[in-house]
C-alpha cells in the first residue's frame, strides 16, 4: 500500500459511543484498532478488511466516521462516496465506529 496517499484508521468496534460535555465523542469499551486506507479504497474493500482485521462478521453491523475539523458529527459509513469523503477530508488519521445495528 502507497503510504503516501493513505491516512490511519482508528477501528472502535463494540459497546458504546458516549457524547462528551464538549460534544465531542467517546468511545467506551470493546476493542480498538487500526489500520491504514488508501485514495481509491472501495467502501466493500474497506467492510472486508476492517471487519478482518476486528476478527468480526459485518453482517449486522453499521459503520459510523468522524471528521478531523467537527469530531462531534457522527456520520454513516455506507458506500464508496462516503469512503471518498472519508480520505477527502482527513489529514493524517480518521475516526471508524462500528456498531452492532441490534443494539444501535
Amino acid at each position: 500500500m502507497d503510504l503516501e496517499n493513505s491516512i490511519y484508521d482508528y477501528l472502535h468496534e463494540g459497546w458504546e459511543i458516549v457524547p462528551k460535555e464538549n460534544k465531542q465523542i467517546q468511545y467506551k469499551g470493546g476493542q480498538q484498532k487500526g489500520m491504514y486506507i488508501g485514495q481509491g479504497m472501495s467502501y466493500a474493500d474497506f467492510v472486508s478488511k476492517a471487519s478482518e482485521r476486528l476478527d468480526i462478521n459485518s453482517n449486522g453491523y453499521t459503520f459510523h466516521y468522524t471528521l478531523e475539523f467537527d469530531p462531534s458529527a457522527l456520520q454513516q459509513l455506507d458506500d464508496d462516496e462516503d469512503m471518498h469523503m472519508i480520505l477527502s477530508h482527513s489529514h493524517d488519521y480518521a475516526r471508524i465506529y462500528v456498531l452492532n445495528g441490534l443494539e444501535e
